[in-house]
């Protein structure tokens, strides 16, 4: 089965978590599958230690639960059944939609415990790196950067210090891509050694409140790898035998969650604790899952694909 655009601009050109968007050129969406279709997951010892909530925006064809914080908020995104991306914020099984005034679509990403969701807004060829603050219900736009007219925001911490990055080309072929974090009204721009930047280039994911960030990089190879970014050091994170690996989030525990493609071109959703151990993570009766986000709970956040190939957002609340 040929990837849709929604995932395959988010999976497979993985410009950004957030800007699979616009997959609205062609609705009904259909998620992207494996060509060698998965098979449903079992029930594992990691799964068992969860209590997992489905969330489905109401008439949506598509959520996507990227961020949870630790009081149990989850934001991210949905695809309505015109083909057009909406921000939400859930809570207690309450989901309420947020759009950006005058913007086609909006995308939200990580949110702090104190309700500051950093995303991005826009249109296909050019996107807007910014912030909404729940309380008061505010968007405050980050400077765009020359040159690069896709600026994303991804990931925030509790200091109010986001990540995200900057790309060439469109949000249907992001190019140069280079990791940047917003500190106190200045970027500070990245990329990882070994990303090949006349490809994707480097993405910056997420960022812990000890100012640790992850993303991923495509190499001269053209294989995505996720990273560490501790300082100015660098530790490219790959599961064994995967062909690719993608970073997403970390938690103050230094726990990182993201997803992988084994060889048969599935998706699986993972978390590598502290000491370099990784344990896969598989919504149980799903052909699919990936990971987005995670608090210091370890609670996650993703997205699965049902046996009927649907896709549902969820959050995993560590038992």
């Amino acid at each position: 089965m040929q990837a849709s655009k929604t995932l395959k601009l988010a999976i497979a050109a993985a410009a950004a978590l957030l800007t699979p968007i616009l997959a609205g050129a062609n609705p009904p969406y259909q998620i992207w599958r494996s060509a060698h279709r998965g098979q449903p997951a079992p029930a594992t010892p990691a799964s068992s230690q969860y209590r997992l909530v489905t969330i489905d925006a109401p008439g949506a064809v598509e959520t996507d639960a990227i961020g949870v914080n630790n009081t149990g908020q989850v934001t991210g995104f949905y695809v309505d059944a015109a083909g057009n991306p909406h921000g939400f914020l859930w809570q207690n099984g309450g989901l309420q939609t947020v759009d950006h005034p005058g913007a086609p679509l909006a995308l939200l990403g990580h949110v702090t415990d104190w309700g500051l969701i950093i995303g991005n807004y826009g249109t296909l060829t050019s996107q807007h790196a910014a912030t909404y603050y729940t309380r008061l219900a505010t968007w405050t736009t980050l400077p765009d950067v020359p040159g690069r007219p896709g600026n994303v925001g991804h990931g925030i911490n509790n200091s109010g210090v986001a990540s995200g990055g900057a790309c060439n080309g469109n949000v249907e072929v992001p190019l140069n891509c280079v990791g940047w974090t917003w500190d106190r009204g200045a970027y500070s721009f990245f990329t990882d050694p070994e990303a090949d930047q006349t490809q994707f280039g480097t993405l910056a994911d997420g960022i812990n409140n000890i100012g640790q960030v992850v993303g991923h990089f495509q190499d001269a190879g053209s294989v995505f790898h996720g990273f560490l970014k501790n300082g100015d050091r660098f530790t490219t994170i790959d599961l064994p035998a995967a062909l690719s690996t993608y970073a997403l989030d970390i938690n103050d525990r230094g726990e990182i969650d993201g997803f992988y493609f084994d060889t048969t071109g599935t998706p699986h959703g993972f978390v590598r604790g502290r000491d370099g151990q990784f344990t896969t993570f598989d919504v149980p009766g799903a052909v699919e899952t990936i990971l987005y986000g995670n608090d210091d709970r370890g609670d996650l956040s993703g997205l699965y694909v049902d046996q009927a190939g649907n896709p549902h957002g969820f959050v995993a609340f560590r038992k």
